[in-house]
């Protein structure tokens, strides 16, 4: 391409710089150097505009905040950055979760039940279910039919059968005692409606996430081959996801790796990672198995197709 300077040597200045800059506009068309100028010039021709599309021509931005918010608000749900859907958000569970959610907070959780029960917070609610176990049993009377008397929370009363000593005295005595424990551990509680809260919206995301998968988990067909031999045939592109909770972590976390076929199923993602180095670097790769065999398999005897030259010839029609 002749240079600017060199060019307003040989046609007027202001042509000169007309014409480059046209070059330079052009070169940002991708792939415009495989076009002709005839195709270019056709293309130019037929090319379509935004011409009575009012709403798109007024556009001052590529994308509309409203636009923008709608996707984000209904698809951008997912526990990573700006929303991003993990993998671990529809199947987390038996990993533990996103950034372990379910063995982090199930794991608080228990602590502060633990440490509330050494501190003997629960004695009057475990003393209050104790009774109902009693009344279950017969111990203070047949349950269905009754008299239920001498329970331990009211032992001077009697009542027609043990639905009615649920009513009147379990059930408002079970959670008068929950109430103390509340009242009396504000700090506990405040971490624990923290912690099951998570584990709730964990769950309801998930569960989300596999309808929006189109996985129902109601009508699953279980030993299927072809959902078997797929997911063989897509580990090694599995193992190129490294990404946090993606595909590679979650199949080395679910992956029994003291068995050969845990451990294959490692190897056949690092040989998934390895072909991309390979690719990158420009080396070829020879040791594809091929997806038909060297050899012919044995063919089976089919119908013959073919007739003599006499049965032919017998078939002409006069």
């Amino acid at each position: 391409m002749i240079a600017y300077d060199r060019l307003k040597t040989i046609i007027p200045a202001d042509l000169a710089l007309a014409n480059k800059a046209l070059q330079v506009s052009l070169q940002q068309i991708k792939g415009i150097d495989q076009s002709t100028l005839p195709q270019l010039g056709e293309a130019f021709k037929t090319i379509q505009t935004n011409a009575n599309l009012p709403a798109i021509n007024a556009l001052t931005q590529p994308i509309p905040s409203s636009t923008a918010n709608f996707y984000t608000d209904n698809y951008a749900t997912g526990s990573g950055p700006n929303g991003t859907l993990y993998l671990t958000d529809a199947i987390g569970f038996p990993v533990g979760g996103t950034s372990n959610v379910y063995a982090d907070s199930v794991s608080n959780v228990f602590t502060i039940m633990n440490t509330l029960s050494r501190a003997n917070k629960f004695n009057p609610l475990i003393s209050t279910y104790v009774v109902m176990q009693n009344v279950n049993a017969g111990v203070y009377g047949p349950p269905k039919t009754g008299p239920i008397a001498n329970v331990p929370l009211a032992p001077m009363t009697s009542y027609a059968n043990a639905t009615v000593c649920y009513t009147t005295l379990l059930i408002p005595a079970a959670r008068a005692n929950a109430i103390s424990v509340i009242s009396a551990n504000p700090s506990a509680v405040a971490n624990l409606n923290v912690e099951t809260t998570y584990l709730a919206q964990s769950v309801v995301m998930e569960v989300t996430g596999l309808y929006d998968g189109g996985l129902d988990l109601f009508n699953i067909q279980s030993g299927g081959r072809m959902v078997i031999t797929s997911f063989v045939q897509s580990i090694a592109e599995y193992g190129k996801d490294t990404t946090v909770d993606g595909p590679a972590w979650y199949l080395e976390q679910v992956t029994d790796i003291s068995e050969l076929s845990g451990q294959s199923v490692i190897a056949v993602m690092r040989e998934g990672r390895n072909a991309d180095i390979l690719s990158t670097a420009g080396l070829l790769q020879d040791t594809k198995v091929p997806d038909n065999p060297q050899s012919i398999p044995p063919q089976a005897t089919l119908i013959p197709s073919t007739i003599s030259a006499s049965d032919a010839a017998n078939a002409v029609v006069q």
